[in-house]
């Protein structure tokens, strides 16, 4: 009978086999790897495939999108603060228990704020501050605390007099807007 050439099919060793193992299990002599003999002359088996790299759909390319001109946003500048009218009532709505301030009201605040700062002030003066502000306690007390920057540095004496009020608020207060500016002088 003539022979049975086939390869295993793990380790690709050539095998010869006498044809009367048709069918039989032998192992292969170099990985010991159990075979069936096959029927007729097998031919070798193909080389192990190497893995195909994943196909990667291609994504859609994102649109081509023109940018236009956009004009700049209008903007308003801010309206002016009203000036405190004398004595009239200035009602505060950014809090909910607000209470209008009078400027007879607004210069207690401002006294007992230079009292508290260690300053006496003249009951003319606090009344100005008052009458200059925006019908706030904060901003009578800023405006106060300009006044008393001003007052330091000139007076010997802790007392805020109409003078020292008058020319402090021109100073940090120009044109009375209601904002501080810069003006270069102190």
């Amino acid at each position: 009978m003539p022979d049975i050439h086939f390869n295993c099919s793990r380790c690709v060793q050539k095998l010869v086999i006498d044809a009367a193992g048709i069918g039989l299990a032998v192992p292969c002599p170099t990985c010991g790897t159990p075979l069936i003999v096959p029927a007729k002359d097998a031919p070798p088996p193909a080389a192990p495939e190497k893995p195909k790299p994943p196909v990667v759909p291609e994504l859609p390319k994102p649109p081509v999108i023109f940018a236009k001109e956009i004009p700049p946003p209008k903007i308003q500048p801010p309206a002016a603060p009203e000036k405190l009218k004398p004595n009239l009532p200035v009602q505060d709505n950014s809090h909910p228990k607000s209470a209008a301030f009078t400027a007879r009201g607004l210069a207690a605040i401002v006294r007992i704020g230079a009292k508290n700062m260690d300053w006496e002030i003249e009951e003319d003066a606090a009344e100005m501050i008052a009458r200059s502000s925006s019908g706030t306690p904060a901003d009578a007390l800023t405006r106060l605390r300009r006044t008393l920057d001003y007052a330091r540095s000139g007076t010997l004496a802790p007392v805020i007099t109409l003078d020292i009020a008058t020319k402090a608020l021109k100073i940090f207060f120009p044109e009375d807007q209601g904002t501080p500016q810069k003006t270069g002088k102190i």
